[in-house]
């Protein structure tokens, strides 16, 4: 057992400060360089993971690398943490929801994953029984058919003309776009066209990029870290302008569809154009007044072209 930790951000009338010394000692937590714990930080699924197997004494049998390659985003993983991750790995510590290959190191834990974390270490200390789930790593894990590698660029739509958002959205804009074709691999489909990504537009500088989450396939989900390129082409419209004049067959962020009402006066736009729904109406007085508004136009058959940036494993 180690001696006791003084750590400068945690004082002795601290709340936890008895329970952080005890998993100090205990190794199952070490803080950060020069007696700093961070208290009020939030702790990564990495960290959960390693000050586990750091207090259990876990070390990995076989290499970390060969054990790690499990996982579709291990390059991700710190180094500091690859071999404490690899040896909670072998003792099926590691709960992965909703892709058991995804392990996302560097998020931040939930209650629910610390939760599954420990009782999945007690299960490897033989204190509660085993649960058979599909989500614990090494447990009961479907074979890898294929892998798209990051860089692959997926080829999207959607039935809007153009989507038009406004660059003082409140909150990114949901979307979902359509594969318009196949994704093949060695001769074979492996995504087929008419899937479905789901993710969100999201400001960057003074234009807009699109971030995929989701990819719906064959009746799955299945995790995608894909972005678009960012879109700065920009529409003008101004005092008096006739609505459908601006709109033209597009889709609307919340703050777009606010910045038209505001402009035009014409509140017909937010009731059936609105991306992800309301909202739009509480916004509009925010443009009132304003001679003109610059929304960015994107068209999203030519803009929303997806890059992966990382791999997409595929059964």
């Amino acid at each position: 057992m180690r001696q006791e930790a003084r750590f400068v951000d945690v004082p002795n009338n601290y709340w936890g400060a008895a329970a952080i010394q005890d998993a100090y000692k205990t190794g199952f937590l070490s803080g950060y360089p020069g007696n700093v714990f961070r208290p009020e930080e939030n702790i990564p699924r990495a960290q959960v993971l390693v000050s586990l197997a750091n207090g259990l004494g876990y070390t990995a049998s076989n290499s970390a690398g060969n054990v790690l390659q499990i996982y579709n985003d291990a390059s991700a993983i710190p180094n500091w943490a690859t071999n404490s991750i690899a040896a909670a790995t072998e003792k099926k510590i590691v709960v992965n929801y909703p892709n058991v290959q995804t392990l996302n190191p560097n998020r931040a834990a939930t209650r629910a994953e610390v939760a599954a974390f420990i009782y999945q270490a007690m299960v490897s200390m033989g204190q509660t029984a085993a649960i058979s789930s599909p989500y614990i790593v090494g447990q009961a894990t479907s074979p890898v058919v294929s892998q798209l590698p990051a860089g692959t660029t997926l080829t999207v739509g959607h039935q809007a003309e153009k989507i038009l958002v406004s660059l003082e959205e409140p909150k990114p804009v949901p979307l979902t776009l359509t594969l318009n074709r196949d994704v093949m691999m060695d001769g074979k489909v492996l995504i087929p066209a008419n899937s479905q990504v789901v993710g969100e537009i999201r400001l960057e500088g003074e234009g807009a990029r699109f971030y995929a989450n989701e990819l719906l396939v064959n009746g799955s989900r299945l995790p995608l870290s894909a972005t678009s390129a960012v879109v700065t082409k920009t529409q003008r419209g101004s005092r008096g302008a006739n609505a459908l004049e601006i709109i033209g067959g597009a889709a609307l962020g919340a703050g777009a569809a606010a910045a038209i009402t505001g402009l035009t006066g014409d509140r017909e736009v937010e009731l059936i154009t609105v991306l992800g729904g309301g909202a739009a109406g509480a916004l509009a007085g925010y443009f009132l007044g304003r001679d003109s508004v610059t929304l960015i136009s994107i068209n999203p058959n030519t803009d929303l072209n997806l890059t992966l940036s990382a791999p997409l494993a595929m059964r």
